[in-house]
């Protein structure tokens, strides 16, 4: 050795090491570019490369690579693990209260503060040397990790494991890259590269040790044993590094070598290696789970992944001296490129995804061993410390545009495997829904109560568990998937309900709370039976089926959950055309999957008379269609039992004075303008014309005793007189109308129907019940009703402001968002055109539409009390009932319980709620309702990919 070797002494970690210079030629050193220290043999570092890695200081290289590799295993590797197990650390330690926004945060904080601050920690090595710069870095990240052992709030960690483990992992990172290059040539990939395993096998060894501690200690004290480790070991093997210092070469990085295209090269692969590793490789474990592959499984493909990554460094090492860093690059670009490609267009299982671990794997840790080893052979081993830090600089940048570019592909595509698969969803949207990412197996649930001897609650456990045993609902999009793992199982769903009464009215509480673990038993609590019977709807909702095996989706499930609306409901007219019992009855099962409460039965009109009557019994007889298409007084009562058990009110409508014509069938002597043809359009709305005679006392009469007697069949608080659609010529030309305006010269038309409208009014109040009218009851005669009176209004949208405006309250019923009989053109034969209500109501218009957008005071909006989408019966009867109601009366559903924006604001839009509401309508049909569909199945399958562009 020559004098300058034999003359080295280690020099103090409070001083910059001496200066290194490279083997290089003669011109290379003229340049001025290295300073070689006095008491280094020059003559001797010039001798051939072959025994450059002896030089200086014998074999002792091979040394700082094992040192350095311990400080990557020990440093990095605790770093590399959290961002495996990240959601779990987060999730155990606050308990579901941190925002997978806040997880994300937490990773990219850490991953970006250590590559952006490469080229600080590049200027610091240089200024004071490569062991007081790693030595502040290991004791930087130890606070970090034992700080972060005492947050009591998620954003504590965003200061801990977020800033203060980056700003560590960046002082310990660079030194650990660069000193290894600094004494090799010829070997100088493999060593960087053997460096580099120990990033990796240190996150898979401390992903393990965390995984095994975790099950004995608390994370807090994982993390605290975690920072005394790094310090200890860390700070060992920085004290055994030997480091020489390269002359400061920030200066010389000037215009000529920016120019240079490998530099170009470089600094591009810098970025896209950000973005592309954090996006698809760090989130891997994530992914797994959410498409299903157990804990195992994706414990399994994430470690072969990791093993693939370690093979990449190895072979890209090895590689790089023999073909030249250059083509190990483009190359390992090429395999990332060609992983993310296809997991990006394939079917998303555990081979696939198996498959993109192993080939992203070798492509990203061939680029990973890369850095110093490029830097060194096309701009000198001087450079290193800026080029190598501006190389994690601009992959940090990445690391910080990697989760937003990933949003906005989403945005557009909604055909990324990462996100696109199902999720735990309920319809409608509850007002609080917060999950996890785990799925939990429900093999045979079984629920309980503790309310006592309920047989509304009794009788709606056993339908939803007979419910849950017999369905298999597997979402479209997932009907290739393979069956999920689970990560626990749900045994039991305990009910709980906190009052015994079991009224059913306006003011009912339909609220409750759910809550679903990842393991053990669910809670549903509810103040009445009838939210628990919403909530048990939920916790259906919640469960899928894959290949056999029943599971939820992204548990921990927490759901808070209340309607906006109160009266949340569907007319159904079964007058102009006949629906049995049993099309009734699933009418208001498909209410029940919607937590619709109320069932407006338009039971009588013009056209039938389908009402069993005891008071007027020639009213059916005369009146229904048929002998078999009556509704007896038992048929009611059934129908009024079976929506009550389901939590829905049956509010019955006879519609008075006009709309009667089929009363004139029995009794004509109290009618006018009975079926007037062919010019019944001068005195109905639709053939055929006859109403009640207001100035015949028998037909006030006849409609108080119609009251009287069906205020007693139906039980419920609301009476609904119609009161719409009258039409004043006919009885200005009726004679007894003529004759009795002849007798009473104050008297009009009008007056008198206000005596009528006061009468019918009157006869309800007896009765004990709240009248509800059409609008016209209103705004279209001199009559002013009670104020307790509920108007339904529906002409135009703007009747809702002006109902609330007087002090009525509203019931929203808008023909140009909620008829859903409309679309279909005329029904008049000799007339080829569109019908007055045209055009179809597609379930997008109907969700659109909000009944509060036009009132803006805070006490006229309580009074919107609800909304109901009507099916008139013209054209619809037991065939089309289904695909007329259904899926579009769910759109309506959604926005009257939950409303039409989210907590923070948020308008949602037909775009976002697509895949819930094709999901939502194939569930119905898989449990007996006809819902149509809305697109084809291929659209389903690929969310996002059937938009107007």
């Amino acid at each position: 050795m020559g004098e300058g070797q034999a003359g080295f002494r280690r020099p103090s970690i409070f001083e910059p090491a001496p200066v290194l210079p490279l083997p290089q030629s003669p011109k290379s050193c003229e340049s001025g570019s290295l300073t070689a220290s006095d008491d280094i043999d020059v003559k001797e570092l010039e001798k051939p490369n072959a025994i450059y890695n002896t030089l200086p200081n014998g074999g002792y290289g091979w040394v700082v690579v094992v040192c350095c590799f311990m400080l990557e295993f020990f440093a990095e590797g605790p770093v590399s693990a959290f961002g495996v197990f990240q959601n779990y650390y987060v999730n155990e330690k606050f308990k579901g209260r941190s925002s997978n926004a806040t997880i994300s945060l937490i990773g990219v904080l850490s991953s970006s503060s250590m590559a952006i601050l490469g080229v600080v920690s590049g200027k610091l090595c240089e200024r004071f040397g490569y062991k007081i710069v790693p030595l502040c870095g290991v004791f930087t990240l130890s606070l970090g990790y034992f700080l972060a052992s005492f947050a009591h709030e998620p954003w504590h960690l965003l200061l801990t494991q977020g800033v203060l483990c980056g700003v560590g992992a960046a002082l310990t990172f660079l030194p650990a890259v660069v000193v290894p290059a600094q004494w090799f040539d010829r070997h100088r990939g493999l060593a960087t590269g053997a460096v580099s395993l120990g990033i990796g096998v240190g996150g898979i060894v401390w992903t393990e040790f965390d995984h095994l501690l975790i099950k004995k200690i608390s994370i807090s004290w994982v993390l605290r044993l975690t920072s005394v480790i790094i310090l200890a070991v860390c700070s060992a093997s920085i004290m055994l590094i030997k480091t020489y210092r390269v002359s400061p070469t920030v200066s010389r990085v000037g215009v000529e070598s920016l120019r240079n295209s490998n530099l170009f090269i470089f600094l591009t692969a810098a970025f896209f290696t950000g973005i592309s590793s954090l996006v698809p490789f760090y989130y891997l474990p994530a992914y797994a789970k959410d498409i299903g592959i157990s804990a195992s499984g994706g414990a399994l493909i994430t470690s072969v992944a990791n093993a693939a990554s370690l093979a990449g460094r190895v072979l890209g090492a090895v590689s790089s001296d023999y073909f030249g860093p250059l083509v190990v690059l483009l190359t390992a670009y090429t395999l990332t490129s060609l992983s993310i490609l296809f997991i990006w267009t394939t079917t998303h299982n555990f081979v696939g995804t198996m498959a993109f671990g192993i080939v992203f794997g070798l492509g990203y840790g061939a680029t990973f061993t890369q850095t110093s080893t490029f830097v060194a052979k096309y701009f000198g081993v001087d450079t290193l410390p800026v080029f190598v830090g501006l190389y994690y600089t601009l992959s940090g940048i990445g690391y910080l545009f990697g989760p937003p570019i990933a949003g906005v592909i989403l945005e557009k595509t909604k055909s990324w495997g990462m996100l696109s698969c199902a999720m735990a969803w309920v319809w409608p949207l509850p007002r609080v829904f917060e999950s996890g990412s785990n799925t939990t197996a429900v093999p045979h649930p079984t629920i309980v109560s503790s309310y006592g001897t309920s047989t509304l609650l009794s009788d709606a456990i056993k339908r939803y568990s007979d419910l849950i045993s017999e369905e298999a609902f597997t979402p479209p999009a997932d009907y290739k998937r393979g069956k999920f793992a689970t990560s626990g199982e749900l045994s039991t769903l305990q009910v709980k309900v906190e009052s015994s009464d079991e009224t059913l009215s306006l003011e009912t509480d339909e609220s409750y709370t759910l809550d679903v673990p990842i393991n053990g038993q669910a809670t549903l609590s509810a103040n009445t039976v009838y939210g628990a019977i919403r909530g048990l709807e939920s916790f259906s909702q919640l469960l899928m089926s894959y290949e056999g095996a029943r599971v939820v989706r992204n548990t921990p499930v927490h759901i808070e959950d209340k309607p906006v609306l109160a009266h949340r409901g569907i007319l159904l007219d079964t007058a102009r055309n006949y629906y049995p019992v049993e099309d009734i009855k699933r009418t208001l099962d498909a209410m029940s999957y919607n937590k619709l409460n109320v069932f407006h039965w338009h039971i009588v009109d013009s056209h039938s008379w389908p009402v069993e009557s005891k008071t007027y019994p020639d009213l059916q007889k005369n009146g229904a269609y048929a002998a078999d298409m009556q509704y007896s007084y038992a048929d009611v009562e059934d129908i009024i039992q079976y929506a009550k058990e389901r939590g829905i009110r049956v509010i019955p409508e006879f519609d008075m004075p006009g709309h009667m014509f089929i009363v004139g069938e029995t009794y004509p002597e109290i009618m006018s303008c009975m079926k007037k043809q062919p010019n019944w359009d001068q005195y109905a709305a639709e053939p055929p014309s006859g109403q009640l005679n207001i100035a015949d006392p028998a037909a006030s009469e006849f409609a108080m005793g119609v009251i009287n007697e069906y205020a007693k069949l139906f039980t419920d608080e609301v009476f609904n007189l119609g009161g719409d659609e009258v039409n004043r010529k006919c009885w200005e030309e009726d004679s007894k109308v003529k004759a009795y305006l002849n007798k009473n010269a104050t008297a009009t038309v009008e007056t008198l129907l206000a005596d009528f409208y006061t009468n019918v009014h009157g006869a309800v109040k007896k009765q004990k019940k709240v009248g509800m009218s059409w609008e016209e009851t209103l705004f279209h005669s001199e009559y002013t009703p009670p104020k307790d009176t509920i108007i339904q209004t529906w002409i135009d949208e703007q009747s809702i402001p002006k109902t609330v405006a007087k002090g009525y309250r509203s019931i929203a019923s808008p023909s140009s968002s909620y008829y859903l009989d409309c679309g279909h053109g005329t029904w008049l034969p000799n007339y080829d055109g569109n019908s007055w209500c045209d055009p179809f109501k597609t379930w997008m218009h109907i969700y659109n539409f909000d009944a509060f957008a036009n009132v803006t005071d805070s006490e006229q909006r309580k009074l919107i009390i609800g909304a109901e989408v009507a099916l008139w019966s013209e054209q619809s009867d037991t065939v089309t009932l289904d695909k007329y109601l259904w899926p579009r009366a769910a759109a309506m559903a959604e926005t009257a319980w939950t409303g039409k924006t989210d907590a923070d604001g948020h308008v949602r839009t037909t775009k976002e709620v697509t895949q819930r509401m094709h999901d939502h309508r194939f569930r119905m049909v898989g449990r007996g309702i006809g819902a149509e569909p809305l697109q084809p199945l291929w659209c389903v399958r690929n969310p996002g990919n059937c938009l107007l562009p």
